[in-house]
């Protein structure tokens, strides 16, 4: 989908242009303009939440308060990019208990459409870094995996040491590329929800790839529904 932004083109740089010439308190309101901008209320000025509109309200005050005049008939500049929506009605279950989407689980841009009720298989976290353990997993659940939902609750992960838990990342990062389970999809539990680059928008996967807040999730996931539309 074809998402209309709004944005000030080098609107940061007027504002804090010649740092090296400002006088002490021009330099306090630069700062004071950056921290502005990378505070959480403007949302990482991503289009999540609208940041992007937000950050340009801001700027665009900031632009007329200080008298600086539009190169055009406004200070906005209109472009277009690539990003992701949901098509459809979005839902997911845990065991019964309807999650809200964004703020209790979010599914990946790239992730396949996915509807009905699935057995979920809960994969113990310590088999990502360990091939012996998820070979032998694989060949146990051989039969099962076609058909059901595996569950990843990364929270739980308790890496042995520095080395580990950079292991655990990098195969937390492949499960967004790759679904070595073959399954159905691919549930993560994770302290806080992701937001994924408008990059991830290039490809998709053939199979469902969602992220949820574990602390949401029963402490043994047996059935999941969703209706997952992309």
């Amino acid at each position: 989908m074809r998402k209309v932004l709004n944005i000030i083109a080098l609107a940061v740089f007027v504002l804090i242009a010649g740092l090296n010439s400002l006088k002490a308190q021009d330099t306090l309101y630069a700062r004071q303009v950056l921290e502005r901008l990378t505070s959480p209320q403007f949302y990482g000025r991503g289009y999540s939440y609208h940041g992007d509109s937000i950050a340009a309200a801001y700027l665009r005050s900031e632009l007329k308060r200080l008298g600086v005049s539009p190169l055009g008939d406004d200070y906005y500049q209109p472009y277009t990019f690539s990003a992701f929506s949901m098509e459809g009605p979005l839902s997911l279950s845990v065991n019964g208990v309807t999650l809200e989407p964004f703020k209790e689980y979010r599914v990946a841009p790239f992730s396949a459409s996915l509807y009905g009720t699935f057995e979920v298989l809960n994969v113990p976290p310590e088999i990502l870094v360990d091939g012996t353990k998820l070979s032998k997993f694989l060949k146990k659940n051989k039969s099962l995996l076609a058909d059901v939902v595996v569950y990843v609750d990364a929270t739980s992960f308790k890496p042995k040491d520095e080395e580990e838990q950079k292991a655990f990342k990098s195969s937390l990062s492949n499960l967004r590329r790759r679904n070595s389970f073959n399954s159905k999809g691919v549930m993560v539990g994770m302290n806080e929800m992701n937001t994924f680059s408008p990059a991830f928008t290039d490809y998709e996967h053939g199979y469902a790839y969602i992220e949820v807040l574990a602390s949401k999730m029963p402490k043994k996931i047996r059935t999941m529904h969703c209706g997952i539309f992309t």
